[in-house]
């Protein structure tokens, strides 16, 4: 038994039986809708205004493709997949030594034994979206223990906005787009002649002195120095969150 997806209304017969047909993307990550028509109209597709994204569903089963999930499948859900824990640790072991999303996949059905058909013998699949599911769920538990504590003796910080292309209603290019969100930085060095390494990295629905605050609210400890650009956000959160911190404009 598992979930079933309600079934999209075609917005020009909202009476017609709509069924899947398919899927498209690059992966195959989304799922095609067919209209059966209706009033002299001939079946059509429903793309992409109500194409669905596949995600994992509950009692094993992808609520969007109404199929059961594949013993060489992963699970968004972790906790429902068919690999124990330490053929997963394996995988992202070998991921972070270089090997690619599809090498790392195959290598862990075939070490798990799960082919790729039932009743095939010797021959594994290698989606990658399985290992790459992997790193979604398991990177900050992967991760933590090799991450700073504490904020270090100096730090530089600096952010990066991104962007999306906007329109005028005339279909006219707005020059910088609209913001989608702000990645801020920080690189830290243990003192004046240490080499710098990524100490922090965030994102932020903005850039304003609270979301500097917040960032920098993620570790204890207190830097001597903070070096920035001449925004006034990064700077003014420095000083109000570290009393008698020595902030330097960068050159």
């Amino acid at each position: 038994m598992w979930w079933v997806m309600s079934r999209p209304v075609c917005p020009r017969h909202p009476h017609a039986r709509v069924k899947r047909n398919g899927y498209y993307g690059k992966d195959k990550q989304f799922v095609l809708w067919r209209c059966a028509g209706g009033e002299g109209d001939r079946p059509h597709q429903i793309r992409p205004e109500l194409s669905t994204r596949l995600v994992g569903g509950a009692e094993g089963a992808c609520d969007h493709c109404e199929r059961p999930w594949e013993p060489t499948e992963g699970l968004p859900q972790a906790v429902r997949d068919r690999f124990v824990l330490r053929q997963k640790a394996e995988a992202l072991v070998a991921l972070g030594r270089g090997m690619s999303y599809r090498q790392a996949a195959w290598e862990a059905r075939r070490t798990a034994g799960h082919p790729a058909r039932a009743g095939a013998s010797g021959w594994f699949s290698d989606d990658r979206r399985m290992t790459g599911d992997w790193v979604g769920q398991h990177a900050e538990i992967v991760a933590a223990p090799l991450l700073p504590e504490r904020w270090p003796k100096i730090v530089a910080i600096d952010e990066l906005e991104v962007r999306l292309l906007r329109f005028r209603p005339d279909g006219t290019r707005v020059q910088r787009g609209g913001e989608a969100y702000t990645v801020m930085g920080v690189v830290g060095y243990e003192d004046e002649h240490s080499k710098g390494r990524l100490w922090r990295l965030a994102a932020r629905g903005g850039h304003a002195k609270a979301d500097w605050a917040s960032v920098f609210a993620e570790l204890p400890g207190k830097p001597e120095i903070v070096v920035c650009d001449g925004a006034s956000e990064g700077r003014n959160a420095a000083e109000d969150r570290w009393r008698g911190v020595e902030v330097f404009r960068c050159a």
